[in-house]
């Protein structure tokens, strides 16, 4: 039943996806206007001196070097066949640093204090290599691709991630379900990464204590986390999110994003998108 389901999603965005590939995210809507914002965007703010001495699990703060999440237009989006009816919202996110990321949707008390949960999601890969990382207790993640496999990665380091290298690596091993190599619709086990590349999918049940973070350059073939230009760092992933009404703002990913912008952090703040914030961009997956 789960595969069928799955199978009923990836062809309802099939022509979605399959027309994204090979243009421009905005070619849905204008030709300039997401265009034009994925490539102005802002990234995520570092986090202040202070913040840093309140954390405990290292120098790592949620959305630093991602873009807030652009909306495509109403017209982007999917009607879809629940009651009440719901539609699967599109948005384009970009990542601008090595290893930049998307926090775990909940975990982090700013989300907790705002009663975040993360939506049902599609998740695209447009550009680059990214870990896919969910965390136990929360809902599942699947993942497909046209390839002849997924690649496993070793769990998070944070050690290595402290010097500098990549918290990931190639664990040699392709996705396996069921004794069988597996490329369509494969779970994917807490505490147990993979790899995706352009054109692979990931798709997260509602509350997904999920992690995705730019690892990697987008290249096939040969170990390259933890490679990228040295003039242009980019990632990208097309999100469709099933939202509990029909304003793009409630994206659980921009409530996040949002508040975790402003450096003395106010609910009410949040809510009306008011941020106090300052642009360095630095990194880590955490």
């Amino acid at each position: 039943m789960r595969r069928l389901l799955v199978a009923l999603i990836l062809v309802t965005f099939g022509a979605s996806f399959a027309g994204l590939n090979g243009r421009s995210v905005a070619a849905q809507n204008s030709p300039d206007e997401v265009a034009t914002e994925l490539e102005n965007c802002l990234p995520g703010r570092p986090p202040t001196e202070e913040e840093l001495k309140l954390r405990q699990d290292g120098p790592w703060y949620p959305w630093e070097g991602v873009c807030r999440p652009i909306a495509e237009t109403e017209a982007a989006s999917i009607p879809f066949p629940v009651s009440p009816a719901r539609s699967m919202q599109p948005y384009a996110v970009a990542f601008t640093t090595p290893y930049s990321n998307t926090p775990r949707i909940g975990t982090d008390p700013v989300d907790k204090e705002l009663g975040v949960v993360a939506e049902f999601m599609v998740i695209y890969v447009r550009e680059g290599t990214f870990a896919i990382d969910p965390e136990a207790g929360g809902g599942r993640v699947i993942v497909s691709t046209l390839k002849e496999e997924i690649p496993t990665l070793t769990p998070w380091d944070e050690v290595a991630a402290l010097n500098g290298e990549p918290p990931y690596k190639l664990a040699g091993v392709p996705l396996m379900a069921n004794g069988e190599v597996c490329t369509r619709a494969c779970p994917v086990n807490p505490g147990e990464p993979v790899a995706l590349y352009p054109g692979d999918i990931a798709i997260a049940e509602e509350g997904a204590l999920c992690l995705y973070c730019l690892i990697g350059n987008g290249q096939i073939g040969g170990d390259q986390i933890g490679q990228f230009p040295e003039d242009h760092v980019k990632g990208l992933l097309e999100v469709f999110a099933l939202l509990p009404g029909n304003d793009p703002n409630d994206f659980s990913w921009i409530r996040s994003w949002v508040a975790h912008q402003q450096t003395q952090y106010r609910n009410e703040d949040a809510k009306t998108g008011m941020m106090a914030w300052a642009f360095n961009p630095g990194s880590g997956c955490k």
